[in-house]
């Protein structure tokens, strides 16, 4: 198809004097071009959602929580993880309990009960999660020491002159 000089071969447009500085397409056209280059390029283009685990390593979030999960299995359910569900589930109950107990005409002593009994089982399962927690995150960094220990004598292995 023929197509004189000052014409896009994409629209057909033709202007008066025109000259394409835009690999040979017009303004409208190489605007289109451009949109679908960039969408192009970052459908290929990775995330930067890396993990900061110390100083000296830093992992993907995929691997992160591969290293969690594998964290979680090795310390199992400790007395900290059972404690953070079944105390404030006992002074949750308790508290419902208790507002039963009380007189139901006194609204200020129901509340001050049921505001005291589930900020009291907020704050246990705070301090026995994030003790429970703790102690994941520090085997986490142990299995990420070992992780990096392990890459670095493969790459000294591959990378030996023999």
């Amino acid at each position: 198809m023929y197509a004189p000089y000052g014409t896009c071969p994409k629209c057909g447009w033709s202007g008066k004097y025109w000259g394409f500085k835009y690999h040979s397409l017009c303004k409208s056209c190489y605007k289109q071009w451009r949109k679908e280059k960039a969408e192009e390029d970052q459908k290929y283009k990775l995330p930067n959602n890396n993990v900061k685990l110390s100083d000296s390593i830093v992992v993907t979030e995929h691997v992160y929580n591969r290293l969690q999960r594998q964290a979680e299995r090795a310390i199992g359910k400790t007395y900290a993880y059972w404690l953070a569900r079944i105390i404030p589930l006992t002074i949750g109950t308790g508290a419902i309990f208790l507002m039963k107990r009380i007189d139901p005409n006194n609204g200020v002593g129901l509340s001050v009960i049921m505001f005291g009994g589930f900020f009291l089982a907020a704050l246990f399962f705070y301090i026995f999660q994030s003790a429970w927690e703790q102690q994941v995150n520090i085997k986490v960094n142990e299995l990420a020491t070992v992780r990096k220990q392990d890459i670095e004598e493969q790459l000294r292995f591959y990378n030996s002159p023999e």
